[in-house]
C-alpha cells in the first residue's frame, strides 16, 4: 500500500527548498503516473510486466534505476522516478522503503538483467 503523501524525503536535494512539494508532485511523487498519456501509460506498463516478482527486496535496482532502464530500451521514452514507483505499484509490485526518495522492489535480478540486455 503506498503510504500517505505527500512526503518529502529528508535525501531529496530539493527537499529545503521553498517549492519543495510542487518539485516532488512533479519528479518523484508516485501519483506522478496521473501525468501520462494512455499511450504512455500503456508503454510503460508492458514493458514493467517483463519484470518478474520475486518475494524478496531487490536492493540493486532502484525505482530510479528501473526508469533509467526504461528509458533506454527500444520502447522508452523521457519519464520520472514517481511515475515509475506509480506504475510499478499499479502492475502488483511492493516496496518496502516508501519514505526513501527511490524506491526498491520485489522484482528478480535475472528479469531485469534480461531487459538491460535486451536490443
Amino acid at each position: 500500500m503506498v503510504k500517505t503523501y505527500p512526503r518529502i524525503p529528508k535525501t531529496a536535494l530539493y527537499s529545503g527548498e521553498p517549492d519543495a512539494l510542487k518539485t516532488f508532485e512533479e519528479l518523484d511523487s508516485p501519483i506522478g503516473d496521473i501525468y501520462l498519456t494512455m499511450d504512455e501509460l500503456e508503454k510503460v506498463m508492458n514493458w514493467v510486466k517483463q519484470l518478474e516478482p520475486c518475494k524478496t527486496m531487490n536492493r540493486k535496482y532502484t525505482s530510479y534505476s528501473l526508469k533509467g532502464i526504461f528509458e533506454r530500451s527500444p520502447e522508452g521514452f523521457y519519464i520520472t522516478n514517481g511515475q515509475m514507483k506509480g506504475v510499478m505499484y499499479l502492475m502488483g509490485f511492493k516496496s518496502d522503503n516508501q519514505h526513501e526518495l527511490n524506491w526498491n522492489f520485489n522484482v528478480t535480478e535475472r528479469s531485469v538483467k534480461s531487459l538491460i540486455n535486451r536490443k
